[in-house]
């Protein structure tokens, strides 16, 4: 069977084949709108790329937008320098720049819990 993947955000990108999101917008601005969708692409096709070549694939098809993910609204940092904490109140982990993108996960006393992606130099990484 033939799976299509495109990059796209919105339901006229996908032309009837499935398009790969990092994000929703929950309908808010359009219907059937979606993220992120070449980061997403970019991230998941090595993967399908390797599985390919062992002839080893699986595709799942999920038609909706996922419980978890409903509530995630993406933000800007507005100031210049952002503490960001493991917890509220607890030790700076790191410091987001000036109009860094986060997706807001959870609002709670003043906090908000947040989720973002890039890329750091394998160099400076342990596993």
């Amino acid at each position: 069977m033939r799976v299509d993947i495109h990059i796209g955000n919105f339901t006229k990108d996908s032309d009837g084949y499935l398009l790969l999101s990092g994000g929703a917008k929950n309908h808010q601005s359009a219907d059937g709108q979606i993220s992120n969708s070449k980061v997403a692409y970019t991230r998941i096709y090595p993967e399908i790329a390797a599985a390919i070549q062992s002839e080893v694939v699986w595709v799942t098809y999920i038609d909706q937008i996922p419980e978890n993910s409903v509530n995630i609204q993406l933000a800007q940092v507005k100031v210049d320098h952002l503490n960001l904490r493991v917890a509220p109140n607890s030790e700076i982990e790191a410091v987001l720049k000036q109009n860094t993108s986060v997706n807001i996960i959870k609002n709670e006393a003043g906090w908000s819990q947040v989720r973002l992606e890039g890329w750091v130099s394998s160099e400076y990484l342990e596993s």
